[in-house]
C-alpha cells in the first residue's frame, strides 16, 4: 500500500473542502457560518478520502 499517495490525496481533499466551505460562505453572504466549521468539514472530508483510498488500494492489491 502506498501510504504517501493516500496521505497526499487526504491532504488535497482537506484543502479542497476547506476552500470550498470558505468560498460558499463568502459567496452566499451567510454570516452564521462559524470559522471553526470550515476546518471541521475539511477534516471529515479528508478522513473519508483516506478511508476510501486505503480500501481502494487494498482491493487493487487483492485483485478485486
Amino acid at each position: 500500500m502506498n501510504w504517501r499517495e493516500v496521505a497526499t490525496r487526504a491532504v488535497l481533499t482537506f484543502v479542497q473542502a476547506f476552500l470550498a466551505v470558505l468560498l460558499v460562505d463568502g459567496v452566499s453572504g451567510i454570516d452564521n457560518v462559524e470559522d471553526v466549521q470550515a476546518p471541521i468539514v475539511a477534516g471529515i472530508a479528508a478522513v473519508l478520502s483516506l478511508v476510501y483510498n486505503v480500501v481502494r488500494q487494498y482491493q487493487a492489491s487483492k485483485g478485486w
